[in-house]
């Protein structure tokens, strides 16, 4: 194990009451880093909950006197200004069910210790993680035991590089496994559409240079997607499924370049393409959906091939990946993350509105029925229907409205109802 110090951040930017305040410093993470290099011991980042407060501000294992005492003699602990510090969350990724993270001298992460109040338990795991391995070596020693081209392992290698502020070298391994991961695991598709362009966006905040390396896939992705084979380099045209990946792709990328308009070039010209093209095209469904609605082109937004229930199942692990990294971490209370999590569906609640009113408009029915019942499976609450109920209105299906908000009616409870009522209301103006 390398030495180190336990050097303790919380995340919420509060001030832990009491006697437990005399175990924290009141000094930068840079500043801490360097005392733990110095007293060669370990890091330690503390995720605590903002209880403000409420009768459970003591309920926190660092106002027991043992805690304390461990504390002190293996760590620098200080709390965490998010404010002044924004890209802490982005180096260290803190999620829901984590407390602790410690960290060796250099930043990188060392290992993670889960919620608890109790200080038995959170001194028997800290203690196991302090003299354990550290992240570096174990991800190192597992990568080169797989032969290096293990894309998930590759993923937890970058994200060390962040931490340790070695941004070129971070981008790089993402840039590998967006390039080369599905080529040595099928199996990482799913990280893939979720957690590493996300990554890659946030990275490219801070990293210019990985703006260049978006621009150059977003060109090629382009190229491809336009059947240009010369201009790509291309051999062969990609089979279906991975032209409407590399569709997804090229959306993304134009969203971290902040060109979205070219997206929606792109998706109108491959509707005007074969079978193969429009398929292509369900690929950047969730980022045109929204230009293509106000602007009342409902038959170009039905036109596309779209799997709705796999596309939902993206979104699902797509906000999933969001919770555990997006800023809003700095409020971990069970109510509000009920509330992001309630925010969150909304956007693809909103957007299956949407789609459902241009199929419903332009006579496909049975992929509209499809659409609402897969929507309704996903988040099954009074605001899906109502969203349902009015899109069927819009698109002149009142009878559709009617039954939907009949089903609504017997389905939910009698306290949610009043916005079935309103809902059928609004269609009736």
């Amino acid at each position: 194990m390398r030495a180190g110090t336990l050097f303790i951040i919380a995340f919420s930017g509060m001030f832990v009451s009491g006697d437990a305040e005399s175990a924290f410093e009141k000094i930068t993470l840079r500043r801490g880093l360097r005392r733990a290099e110095e007293q060669k011991k370990l890091v330690l980042l503390d995720f605590s909950p903002d209880l403000g407060d409420s009768e459970f501000e003591g309920a926190r294992p660092y106002n027991f006197p043992e805690v304390r005492a461990w504390m002190k003699k293996h760590v620098i602990a200080i709390h965490a200004d998010l404010d002044w510090d924004p890209l802490l969350l982005l180096r260290y990724r803190g999620d829901y069910q984590t407390q602790c993270i410690l960290l060796d001298p250099d930043g990188t992460e060392h290992g993670r210790l889960p919620f608890t109040n109790q200080a038995k338990e959170f001194l028997e795991r800290a203690e196991a993680v302090r003299t354990g391995k550290g992240q570096w070596e174990s991800v190192r020693a597992e990568l080169e035991k797989k032969g290096g081209n293990d894309p998930a392992l590759r993923m937890k290698l970058a994200r060390l590089y962040e931490q340790k502020q070695e941004n070129k070298a971070a981008f790089a391994e993402y840039i590998w496994c967006l390039d080369h991961g599905l080529e040595h695991d099928p199996s990482f598709a799913k990280a893939r559409e979720t957690e590493l362009l996300e990554q890659i966006a946030a990275l490219a905040s801070v990293h210019r240079p990985a703006v260049k390396a978006l621009q150059k896939r977003q060109k090629a992705a382009e190229a491809v997607l336009l059947n240009s084979d010369a201009a790509s380099g291309a051999t062969s045209r990609p089979s279906a499924a991975d032209r409407a990946r590399l569709a997804s792709d090229y959306a993304a990328f134009n969203e971290v370049l902040g060109q979205p308009a070219r997206t929606v070039t792109l998706y109108l010209r491959m509707l005007e393409g074969d079978e193969t093209d429009r398929e292509a095209a369900g690929g950047m469904i969730l980022y045109v959906v929204g230009p293509l609605y106000e602007s009342k082109k409902l038959k170009e937004l039905a036109a596309s091939k779209v799997d709705f229930s796999a596309l939902l199942e993206i979104h699902r692990r797509r906000m999933e990946a969001l919770l555990q990294q997006n800023a809003s971490m700095r409020v971990t209370r069970g109510d509000r993350r009920e509330e992001e999590i309630e925010r969150k569906a909304g956007f693809i609640r909103d957007f299956g509105a949407k789609y459902y009113e241009a199929l419903l408009a332009t006579g496909r029915s049975a992929e509209a029925e499809t659409v609402s019942k897969a929507l309704i499976e996903y988040s099954p609450i009074a605001r899906t229907y109502a969203v349902l109920i009015i899109a069927a209105g819009r698109a002149g299906h009142s009878e559709i409205a009617e039954t939907l908000a009949s089903q609504a009616m017997r389905k939910l409870p009698s306290g949610q109802q009043f916005a079935i009522k309103d809902a059928l209301e609004q269609i009736k103006r």
